[in-house]
């Protein structure tokens, strides 16, 4: 049994692909593809007769095109085109929203509209009457045409006052929270830790459960490492040293120490203890050098 057809070709004749979901013009009525149902995709000689014009009974709309996304390498269109009220991007009085950038003055689609995710280079507007009721009215336009996006996307809401801190500030304090980020930040200090001790450059890693991880400073520079737990800490000081590029080490009146913060500031590790009895995982262990 035959089926349907479904669909239809687009009426542009140098096209003519099959089209599931075709588009009418506005102006000549025909069907058109994806790429051609625009009136200056296919050249529409309604469209230039009626002046840019749909005759709607006795009334006339304005055809507005949508406007690319001013993000390199994104065609979907801006809010301002995407988010239509009323037969435009106005408000009910009829005014036009503008929902671009306040910083690069730019106009962006819903993914891009934040300063953050487009990277704005622009210089930071003077903070206006008028910047802020641009702004005001564009967060309106979103929250109404695209209420799940603005959720998700972070949109400026009201802050409900809990035990003096904001419900913003309270979600940062939430023990859960901060063990999930903690744990996420010590999985990628994991995956970048070197070997401390270059034997391990070439062999196979231990366990991790062997393994002790620590983020190691100097006046220079920083870096992450890992060492074995039943590592002395003055065995861990020649390796670190030679890895940082710490000279001096063994020479007389040169002293090179591990240091790490306490509530009661620096504390020096004792060389004679292994070094992970002293410090925890993912510690910051600060190498210090003094010449007397």
């Amino acid at each position: 049994m035959d089926l349907d057809p479904i669909g239809n070709h687009c009426s542009k004749e140098s096209c003519n692909d099959l089209d599931f979901l075709p588009i009418a013009c506005p102006y000549c009525e025909a069907l058109y593809c994806r790429h051609h149902y625009s009136p200056d995709a296919h050249e529409c000689s309604k469209h230039s007769e009626d002046g840019g014009s749909i005759n709607k009974g006795k009334d006339k709309v304005e055809w507005i095109p949508r406007a690319k996304c001013a993000m390199e390498g994104c065609s979907k269109p801006t809010l301002e085109s995407a988010a239509v009220i009323g037969g435009g991007s106005t408000d009910e009085s009829g005014a036009t929203i503008s929902a671009s950038c306040p910083k690069c003055s730019l106009s962006f689609c819903v993914r891009h509209r934040h300063a953050e995710a487009h990277e704005c280079k622009g210089s930071v507007a003077s903070s206006s009457s008028a910047s802020t009721d641009k702004n005001a009215a564009a967060r309106a336009l979103l929250a109404k045409a695209f209420p799940t996006q603005s959720k998700k996307a972070g949109t400026p809401s009201t802050s409900i006052s809990v035990k003096g801190a904001t419900s913003t500030q309270a979600s940062k304090l939430d023990p859960v929270r901060l063990a999930k980020k903690k744990n996420v930040e010590l999985m990628r200090m994991r995956h970048r830790a070197i070997p401390a001790d270059p034997r391990h450059k070439s062999g196979s890693v231990p366990a991790l459960e062997q393994r002790r991880h620590v983020s190691v400073k100097t006046e220079a520079k920083e870096t992450v490492f890992w060492v074995l737990k039943d590592v002395s800490t003055g065995r861990a000081i020649d390796m670190l040293a030679a890895q940082m590029g710490v000279t001096g080490l063994g020479k007389p009146g040169v002293i090179v120490r591990l240091e790490i913060d306490t509530d009661d500031g620096r504390m020096t590790l004792r060389n004679d203890q292994a070094l992970a009895e002293q410090v925890s995982e993912g510690e910051v262990l600060y190498l210090v050098k003094e010449v007397h």
